[in-house]
């Protein structure tokens, strides 16, 4: 069985009163409490499994037969992040995805390189990012998003792809992601069936766009250290 959502074409204009309440809830967001690290033993893909379990499991209809961790989680150029909230609590995972060592996920699905010009390659793909319903859940996904995204800068990454189903679209539509368009729609059989739509950010533009943006996010993603969200693989 899949989800019942409206078409992604109903859904490309996200209301505008939705980015503003998230723009709201950037505001109040404080990275200094999030913990995040890079899963590596089995306990750890336990927690990665168990976090997605309980997000995804919202959304899919029958998960009793999901493999939560599959063969891409130890594939080459490939690692997942743990978020913790300041109580020391698991809340989100994310897996991120190297371009330059292999193919992304979405590239099954959709063909990015027909879509982006050469110069917008290689890409990242940020996945299977599941926030459990606790308190700073909000605040442990943007630190999650800084923690790789600064690896992705350094790593020399030309953009973020990431694939989203209409009811999230807002939160990247606030984040100034750009939809692909029709050849970026595709029904992900991860979740559930239910569309989904490819967008993209550039890694080394976004702090440009987000302050010409007045995204509520610069200070804490740009003018702010946090050496904890440094991730070393």
């Amino acid at each position: 069985s899949t989800l019942t959502v409206p078409p992604i074409a109903d859904q490309q204009s996200a209301p505008t009163t939705k980015v503003k309440s998230e723009h709201e809830r950037q505001s109040r967001i404080d990275l200094g409490g999030v913990r995040v690290r890079v899963a590596v033993s089995d306990a750890d893909f336990g927690i990665v499994a168990e976090l997605r379990r309980t997000g995804f499991s919202r959304v899919i209809p029958d998960s009793t037969n999901v493999c939560w961790i599959d063969e891409l989680d130890h594939a080459s150029g490939v690692f997942s992040l743990i978020g913790y909230s300041e109580r020391g609590e698991p809340v989100a995972p994310m897996r991120v995805q190297d371009g330059r060592r292999g193919t992304l996920e979405l590239e099954r699905f959709v063909p990015l390189a027909d879509l982006v010009g050469p110069q917008d390659l290689p890409a990242t793909q940020f996945g299977r990012l599941s926030v459990i319903k606790a308190t700073g859940g909000p605040t442990v996904m943007y630190g999650l998003f800084k923690a790789a995204w600064r690896w992705a800068f350094r790593e020399n990454i030309r953009n973020i792809a990431i694939t989203t189903p209409p009811w999230s679209k807002p939160i990247y539509d606030s984040m100034f992601f750009t939809a692909l368009g029709p050849r970026g729609e595709f029904l992900h059989q991860y979740a559930g069936g239910a569309p989904h739509v490819t967008m993209i950010l550039p890694v080394f533009g976004a702090e440009n766009i987000w302050r010409a943006g007045n995204s509520p996010l610069c200070q804490q993603i740009f003018d702010t250290d946090h050496p904890h969200l440094e991730i070393q693989l």
